[in-house]
């Protein structure tokens, strides 16, 4: 057996030991030939090649509808057979995808870490806060090709694809009926099972989901639950409501929004806010990045092809950055060569190096007060500060001026 010695992580087979290590050192040996992407394990590489080819292996026994992932197909079936495997413990409701339980199960510890830092609006997971900053920034990034209708959510854009092309992959497996979502699936089915579980205790009308009826409700009563956060007025509707609120975006400077934020997972993946801002004229070929100067577009691009042209004359190790290699090189000439034992870079300083070893080990021990961000080093952190000073100004100013 092999022990990590970075998470103590231990291994049966040297195959699965040298895998795993590629995870702390950053390196992604499997090139896609197409665009230059790189992965650390070769089945994320062949998953990905079907990006390219539009290959979809995997179909499912019930409808048409096909799949890249073996896994995205599992989730899809559950869909047919009404299976929801995961269970919360504390109200033992079921879900049949792993993700939706995670974010259930932080509404009994009634943990919301992600602050919409405008309306002040909580939320369980940055992805939900991600979603809720297009309602200030009037945001939709998702674009129809057909009818150059734009959405907010790509779920909503892909349920409005199919009003093009007629497509209705979700399949009732007792009569037949196919239908275009699975809301319309799962409100069918009760038509089966006689379920009428959403019924209106004023009138007796029956609905075929919750949020239907909630929204029915509010016929029957002089409640208005939406408020705009911009000048409080209040809305009986959710879409009544941000309809009013699209009529502030003239009002609102949307770098305002310009806030990083990073997923509380285990991979602290970071995420980055779609907004209708300026386009630099120096636009990435990969992705949607955009850059002033054609030497920062030049910088990033290696990024996504694995360049590296700046190579030491005397250890031949090479960098996609010049400084880095200028950092390397002033190890050599003073003598001083604080070396990382899981990469090799090295560093003219001991204090270099121990912030390096932070994204091997995954350590972020300077927090924000104001959010749950953590980072590697202090000066990022000193940064990032500065977002939010930024942002409380700003949405300020938005309501003086009401």
């Amino acid at each position: 057996p092999q022990q990590c010695h970075v998470c103590q992580k231990i291994f049966q087979k040297e195959s699965q030991f040298k895998r795993h290590m590629l995870i702390h050192t950053g390196e992604k040996p499997f090139m896609c030939t197409h665009c230059g992407r790189g992965f650390n394990q070769k089945s994320a590489l062949q998953i990905h090649m079907f990006k390219h080819s539009g290959q979809k292996p995997h179909k499912c026994p019930y409808c048409p509808q096909e799949f890249k992932k073996p896994s995205d197909l599992v989730r899809h079936i559950r869909v047919h057979t009404q299976e929801r495997p995961y269970k919360c413990q504390t109200c033992h409701k079921s879900f049949s995808v792993k993700t939706s339980l995670t974010t259930h199960a932080r509404t009994h510890l009634g943990y919301k870490a992600f602050k919409c830092q405008i309306c002040l609006k909580s939320f369980s997971t940055p992805g939900s806060l991600k979603i809720h900053l297009r309602v200030h920034t009037g945001s939709r990034p998702f674009k129809c090709n057909q009818c150059d209708k734009r959405f907010k959510k790509s779920s909503h854009l892909r349920q409005h694809v199919r009003t093009h092309t007629g497509e209705k992959p979700y399949q009732c497996n007792q009569c037949g009926l196919s239908v275009s979502s699975a809301s319309n699936l799962k409100t069918h089915m009760s038509v089966h099972t006689g379920l009428k579980a959403h019924q209106c205790t004023t009138c007796g009308q029956y609905f075929g989901s919750n949020n239907t009826l909630k929204r029915h409700m509010t016929t029957h009563s002089d409640a208005r639950p939406y408020m705009c956060p911009y000048c409080q007025k209040t809305f009986k509707t959710n879409p009544t409501c941000k309809k009013h609120i699209a009529t502030h975006k003239s009002e609102i400077n949307e770098q305002v929004y310009l806030l990083h934020l990073f997923y509380s997972s285990q991979s602290n993946m970071r995420i980055k806010l779609e907004l209708n801002g300026p386009v630099h004229p120096n636009v990435c070929q990969y992705c949607p990045k955009s850059f002033q100067k054609p030497s920062d577009l030049a910088r990033h691009v290696r990024i996504h092809t694995g360049d590296k042209p700046f190579t030491c004359s005397r250890c031949g190790k090479s960098f996609s950055l010049k400084s880095t290699l200028v950092v390397h090189e002033k190890a050599h000439l003073q003598n001083k060569m604080f070396r990382c034992h899981i990469c090799d870079i090295m560093y003219a300083s001991k204090a270099s190096l121990k912030v390096h070893m932070r994204l091997h080990t995954g350590a972020k021990p300077y927090k924000c007060s104001l959010c749950p961000m953590t980072f590697r080093a202090s000066s990022h952190r000193k940064s990032h500060m500065a977002t939010h000073m930024v942002m409380r100004t700003k949405a300020k100013d938005s309501l003086k001026t009401k």
